[in-house]
């Protein structure tokens, strides 16, 4: 739960069968006893960067995790939706904030600093503040009697409003940040009706296990459209001049590869399963170059990355092709190809 002012309050990858599901689930009156709030996108993802949904609620009611879709994208005890961006290079081009319905601000938090957590000790500085800075609003004004939401990590110093402040939906309300408990530059949101946390995409409550089907989903049809359409599992790929990490590839850290370094493919993945196998392969002229060992997953990773390459420089005038394969079940679940460079 994460401490925010006097009071409490990362798109994963859904496999095919499910988004089918989602889509075409209605609200039945006879089903529903409570008009259901129908919550915009949180995050300017249209105008700005690629956004992809990194975590959701877990719904294990106990030490273990199950996110609302009966998956894992999710960790323990997390109260709500996380909505992320690729890198800080995305974060520091500004992407905006915004309420997902009409309301008024209840309370609102700025700074609190921009930082990584990582270490023990981060994560201590931080504690009873993880929202960092962010901002409470009681949408009763949308004719969602009951229900609030929670936006957190925003960057400090951007936020546009305070308490008492009448906001509209798509409102913009500040910047996606890393304050508070963040590793990644996302916004973090939790809705609540009556005071209790609901999840956004199952409207169910913590410890009522999951739903694969998603009847009730909170969001709307255009905002969950919007997400499901960032759905691929790859966030991030290209050339490097030597291996590369997650955290490499955050900082945009990585060097383009040149006639006299190694020539490297890298790809980054959200949410894979235990199991899944991860394929990258270069070739030059229809000959493979270099391709990566293939092992199944051992466990979920909620991030990671692979990379294929040789310490061979790449010859002039010779183009290279990269492509990268996900297995899962026997099967592909998510292919591209068609990466080139040239030297």
């Amino acid at each position: 739960m994460y401490g925010f002012g006097n009071g409490k309050m990362k798109f994963r990858s859904i496999p095919t069968a499910i988004v089918i599901g989602i889509m075409t689930q209605t609200h039945p009156i006879a089903a529903v006893a409570e008009e259901l709030p129908q919550f915009s996108a949180p995050l300017d993802c249209i105008n700005g960067p690629e956004c992809f949904l990194q975590n959701m609620m877990d719904l294990d009611p106990t030490k273990g995790r199950l996110d609302p879709l009966c998956g894992q994208a999710t960790y323990d005890g997390h109260k709500g939706t996380d909505i992320r961006v690729r890198s800080f290079q995305e974060m520091n081009a500004g992407v905006n904030v915004l309420s997902m319905a009409d309301g008024v601000v209840l309370r609102a938090r700025d700074g609190a600093k921009d930082h990584l957590v990582e270490m023990k000790e981060d994560f201590a500085a931080v504690k009873g503040r993880e929202c960092g800075n962010g901002i409470v609003i009681d949408h009763s004004a949308a004719g969602y009697g009951g229900w609030s939401s929670q936006t957190c990590h925003l960057a400090e110093g951007s936020l546009l409003v305070k308490a008492g402040d009448q906001i509209k939906r798509g409102q913009a309300i500040g910047r996606i940040g890393l304050s508070g408990s963040t590793q990644f530059p996302h916004v973090h949101v939790t809705v609540r009706k009556d005071g209790k946390v609901r999840d956004l995409v199952t409207n169910l409550q913590a410890g009522e296990g999951c739903n694969a089907k998603s009847p009730q989903n909170l969001f709307s049809a255009e905002a969950w459209a919007d997400i499901l359409s960032h759905n691929a599992p790859l966030i991030d790929y290209g050339f490097s001049n030597g291996a590369v990490n997650g955290k490499t590839l955050l900082k945009n850290e990585t060097v383009l590869p040149t006639v006299n370094s190694p020539l490297v493919f890298y790809a980054k993945f959200i949410n894979l399963r235990k199991d899944d196998e991860v394929l990258l392969e270069i070739k030059s002229e229809n000959e493979i170059y270099a391709s990566s060992p293939v092992k199944p997953l051992t466990k979920h990773q909620a991030t990671y990355t692979a990379f294929a390459g040789r310490k061979t420089p790449g010859e002039v005038g010779k183009t290279y092709t990269a492509s990268v394969k996900l297995m899962r079940d026997g099967k592909i679940e998510f292919e591209k190809g068609g990466i080139e460079i040239r030297f």
